[in-house]
């Protein structure tokens, strides 16, 4: 201990107090200013301070500082102290108690700086597994990439056989260099997540169509339990979702021999604005015993050598589970029993389309899947409008275009943002499509240029101004929505197009009008989204028209034409006419460092791709998507999702033959 005569200037310290401070009392206590310079001198005005307050506010002080022994060893000292009063109550005495900490303090920067190396050595392994990916890419993409031009060519059969037995092999080598590569973007902290809408049942379908064929194999049921309270449209990255469950549920059927493979979805909790959903993968695999059961979600780690062997895999796989759906804000876990199965789960919080009634907080989820229309009154409404479409891809153009008319609106058809102006200087409409990425003057030029024609004081140009103009496009991010916004749009539709949706804009922006000289008995009813699709009569369906083929949703398709098989038809035709070259063209541009070129080639397939019902198809074309619009594209990357967009593109259009030669046979 030691005290300051705040009257007098004289400073006593206890023997403790000399032996801690490495003093002699033989030579006398320092004064207070010899005092402060034993600091170390980034402590000295820092010590000071405090004291000073404490004598000014009779506040108790309690600090840490270095100090240097004669030695020039350095100390760690706690002090802590305050005033001290006579029996007047003056103030005369500043005391205090002083504490050697340095092993303390040695202690904590120990382990500080083994945290840190650790830290480091972990971040250098990350790097190290990220840069080797990429450079194991680049030889992988010459390989996949010859092999499917080979595949284009005339092979005999045993070449044909060797180098689908090559592609398949790299697709798999492909597959784990990805795992690794987000493993180690989830281990430094670099995997971001989008917030986007998007439809749960195209996520279901996709791993069905994936899994189905690997399940009938082995003989299995595949099974799908969702609750009907469940939001259809949600908010979030479908991506990293779809990527967690199809992990789950591929784990799932490879290590089920007999029974079943369940995938579950089940609300939990939801507000005005999200909802918490349980998914859950259960199986009658082998199950997990408790002891196995602490090695989940290990990176590099399977439950026992024998698994590794039998099964193949690199042990990533559950651990990327865990760090997608942790950086989701939720959790994941396993229930299981050795030889009896396991049900894999996680929880997460997702954003959703619609809001609860003012009335009835249920009434959001009360069916999901039903029509948003109480009659067809309201579309009888808005018959004879007319419509501006604006699309450059031929298929999308005829699938609104179809869509328009079947509800009885007249569509004028254009291209490009230079004839949408040329158009609307010719006659006013209703309403105008605009979709964004367009060759020549893209949608968001010809909406700023529209509502510039509109003049002040001018009521013979005020329409101009007034017009809605739709984005409809395959840009769906919150930044492109923004955009449209500032351009002067008044909604954003995402494609692939949603019937209802659309339907529901139409009626949102579209003025009534009584003078229709449009016949009604053309309009088709509503279907709700998860109705059977409606044969028209006279008209002969294959066997296998209500099943999916290949990469090829055919339900899906046929909600877009109203069930109209004939139309259907047309739009599978007229995609493989106006795209066949679309892989080639995607990769060339790639190849020739023309980025722009592959995004306005991959914007537009996207686009297409989900409106015939090509669920996988354009789930590769909407990754590509988003990294041809980062800010510093990985060409590797790009070059390798090319790829696979290219493998799954020539099994839309074999599965797409396959369709159109069943049909026509039938």
């Amino acid at each position: 201990s030691w005290e300051f005569n705040i009257t007098t200037g004289v400073v006593a310290w206890s023997e403790e107090t000399f032996r801690i401070f490495g003093q002699s009392p033989a030579v006398g206590t320092p004064t207070y200013e010899s005092f402060l310079e034993l600091l170390h001198p980034d402590d000295r005005n820092h010590l000071d301070h405090v004291l000073q307050t404490t004598i000014a506010t009779a506040q108790p002080y309690k600090i840490e500082y270095r100090i240097y022994q004669p030695d020039g060893s350095l100390v760690y000292i706690s002090a802590r102290g305050g005033l001290l009063s006579d029996i007047s109550g003056k103030v005369t005495y500043l005391i205090g108690t002083v504490q050697d900490i340095t092993e303390r303090k040695l202690a904590e920067q120990q382990l500080q700086k083994a945290k840190e190396t650790a830290e480091y050595a972990n971040h250098a392994k990350s790097e190290f597994l990220a840069l080797m990916s990429h450079e194991i890419r680049t030889p992988m993409n010459g390989i996949l990439g010859l092999t499917h031009l080979a595949l284009q060519t005339d092979l005999t059969p045993y070449q044909q056989d060797y180098l689908t037995k090559i592609q398949s092999s790299g697709q798999s080598l492909l597959e784990i260099i990805n795992d690794i590569l987000d493993f180690s973007k989830i281990e430094v902290g670099k995997l971001e997540l989008e917030s986007i809408p998007f439809e749960l049942d195209q996520i279901l379908n996709h791993i069905k169509n994936i899994l189905a064929l690997k399940a009938a194999e082995k003989g299995l049921e595949l099974l799908f339990q969702v609750g009907d309270e469940i939001p259809q449209y949600l908010i979030g990255d479908s991506l990293r979702l779809t990527q967690v469950l199809m992990n789950l549920a591929s784990n799932a059927v490879k290590f089920t021999e007999t029974g079943s493979v369940t995938i579950g979805v089940q609300l939990l909790t939801y507000s005005q604005e999200t909802v918490c959903l349980k998914f859950q993968v259960q199986d009658t695999g082998i199950g997990i015993s408790p002891s196995q059961m602490e090695k989940l979600f290990q990176s590099f780690t399977q439950v026992d050598a024998s698994t590794s062997r039998q099964y193949g895999g690199t042990g990533l796989g559950l651990a990327i589970c865990k760090g997608l759906v942790n950086i989701m804000g939720g959790i994941i876990g396993v229930d299981s029993e050795l030889g009896k199965g396991s049900i894999f789960y996680f929880e997460v919080e997702l954003g959703y389309l619609w809001e609860p009634d003012d009335n009835s907080s249920y009434q959001v989820f009360n069916d999901s899947r039903q029509t948003q229309f109480s009659s067809m009154r309201e579309l009888e409404e808005i018959q004879g409008a007319d419509v501006l479409l604006v699309e450059d891809n031929a298929v999308n153009q005829q699938i609104a275009k179809e869509l328009l008319q079947k509800v009885g609106l007249r569509v004028d058809c254009v291209t490009n943002g230079k004839e949408a102006i040329a158009k609307v200087m010719e006659q006013i409409y209703d309403l105008i499509l605009m979709d964004i990425r367009m060759p020549g003057m893209d949608g968001l030029e010809a909406t700023r240029r529209i509502r510039s024609l509109a003049k002040e004081d001018d009521s013979a140009t005020e329409w101009f101004a007034a017009v809605p103009i739709i984005a409809m496009t395959a840009n769906a991010m919150n930044i492109d929505r923004a955009k449209s916004s500032a351009a002067g749009m008044n909604y954003h539709l995402s494609k692939p197009v949603n019937p209802q949706e659309l339907y529901q804009t139409l009626l949102k922006w579209i003025i009534p009008t009584k003078s229709s000289s449009v016949p009604t008995n053309n309009i088709p009813s509503l279907l709700p989204e998860n109705t059977s699709v409606p044969v028209p009569e006279n008209t002969s369906v294959p066997e296998t028209a209500t099943l999916s083929v290949p990469g090829l949703n055919i339900n899906f398709g046929l909600e877009l034409t109203g069930g109209d098989w004939s139309d259907y038809q047309d739009i599978l035709r007229l995609f493989q006419t106006s795209t066949r070259k679309y892989d080639t063209e995607i990769l060339t541009a790639l190849n020739q460092g023309d980025l722009k070129q592959a995004l306005y080639l991959v914007h537009s397939l996207k686009g297409v791709a989900g409106n015939i019902g090509a669920d996988i198809l354009y789930k590769s074309a909407a990754s590509l998507h988003r990294d041809l619009q980062s800010e510093t594209p990985d060409l590797e990357v790009l070059s390798s999702k090319a790829l696979i967009l290219a493998q799954q593109f020539q099994q839309v259009l074999e599965s797409i033959d396959i369709f159109l030669d069943r049909f026509t046979s039938q």
